[in-house]
């Protein structure tokens, strides 16, 4: 395993096809990640919804899920049908391979983005209300 730091992204021939993830894309990608069997869009709209401190719709993670479906960082399949009468099939999303190496190299990125931008800590004052 390869351990994914600011230093080793830079000129990595192995890193060089993954594309950076969007904030948003990252937290989704992510919440997958941490979710395992259970992440279907409904209750990966309800972690992110916590964790970002703002409404998540469905709709939102469900177009995300689709569009990094596409680009080969996870894969879906339907479950079984919920054991009461009625019960529906759901949508389970699993990170794949190139998923974690893309979460991995955003979050090095994020990180390294992060530690360039202490420079301006001490000049920067929160806004006052108004």
């Amino acid at each position: 395993m390869h351990a994914y730091t600011a230093e080793s992204i830079v000129n990595n021939k192995e890193t060089d096809r993954i594309k950076l993830l969007q904030h948003f894309e990252y937290e989704v990608l992510l919440t997958v990640s941490q979710l395992g069997n259970d992440a279907y869009p409904a209750e990966i709209s309800r972690r992110l919804t916590k964790r970002l401190d703002r409404q998540v719709s469905i709709a939102q993670v469900f177009g995300t899920l689709e569009r990094l479906e596409d680009k080969g960082y996870v894969n879906s399949q339907e479950s079984k049908p919920e054991p009461v009468r009625g019960g529906r099939r759901r949508r389970i999303f699993n990170i794949q391979a190139s998923g974690t190496q893309a979460l991995k190299v955003t979050a090095a990125t994020f990180s390294r983005m992060s530690s360039a931008t202490r420079i301006f800590e001490n000049e920067y004052e929160e806004p006052s209300p108004a």
